[in-house]
């Protein structure tokens, strides 16, 4: 350690999953279990729909999500390793 303080969050307990939310965790692992690499294509939408049983708005919502997620990922590491 550097005898710095460091900030501490606060994280609040995980409660119920919504329908958007285990969307996003099944994509996610769709993702990691196919080894899918930028590029790589998912199943189609309806597919998507179909083989999870949800609707076309709660979908969307979830890819659109899991795109926000993916992008503040990638502004994190921009910052690895730096003092913000």
């Amino acid at each position: 350690m550097d005898g710095k303080a460091h900030q501490s969050y606060h994280l609040d307990p995980i409660g119920k999953m919504t329908v958007v939310d285990g969307i996003v965790e099944r994509l996610m692992g769709l993702i990691i279990d196919e080894n899918l690499k930028p590029g790589d294509k998912l199943l189609t939408e309806r597919e998507l729909m179909e083989r999870l049983a949800v609707g076309r708005s709660s979908l969307r919502e979830a890819i659109k999500t899991r795109k926000e997620s993916f992008n503040h990922l990638k502004e994190m590491e921009a910052y690895h390793g730096r003092s913000i």
